[in-house]
């Protein structure tokens, strides 16, 4: 059965279609009709597709990806460009590499790090204070009791290994 208008079938599965936008219709009960879509508690959106008589989640940006501008090259991954997961118009979205996806939530923001992870024992401010007091020529060992730390993290922000952000 041919796709509807504005839809393109999935290479995994000519029973899907999606559109530009990340809507999937199927044509398993004989005629298109559009599909429930779900989220992931990540914050993904995905449809669940029966292939060869199994279920399968298959995420909403790479159907559109597959769909729109062909299978996943060899060590590329899906890229949000604005950073936000429920975003899967094809003007959003693009293959690229593991590191450009890294690059892309620290341009848009998206990357926790720093004082905004919930686990972490220092802050920005405490990370400037520790990089002042090595300027004036404090010992590590001083500066990792003070701070309750462990000499190997002193050293670790010192040689810009951590903490990298913090200007």
């Amino acid at each position: 059965m041919r796709a509807p208008a504005g839809f393109r079938p999935y290479l995994a599965c000519k029973d899907y279609c999606v559109d530009k936008y990340g809507n999937v219709m199927s044509s398993k009960r004989g005629d298109w009709r559009p599909m429930k879509i779900q989220t992931t508690r990540i914050g993904y959106h995905e449809a669940r597709l029966s292939i060869g008589g199994k279920t399968k989640h298959i995420s909403l940006h790479r159907m559109v990806l597959e769909s729109w501008v062909g299978p996943c090259p060899d060590g590329c991954e899906c890229r949000h460009l604005d950073g936000d997961k429920s975003n899967n118009s094809l003007s959003n979205l693009v293959w690229g590499t593991k590191l450009e996806n890294a690059a892309d939530s620290i341009t848009n923001g998206s990357q926790i790090r720093g004082d905004r992870v919930c686990t972490t024992k220092l802050s920005d401010s405490d990370v400037r204070k520790i990089r002042s007091r090595l300027k004036r020529g404090e010992s590590q060992t001083v500066i990792a009791k003070d701070f309750g730390m462990h000499m190997s993290t002193i050293w670790a922000i010192a040689h810009g290994k951590i903490w990298k952000h913090v200007s």
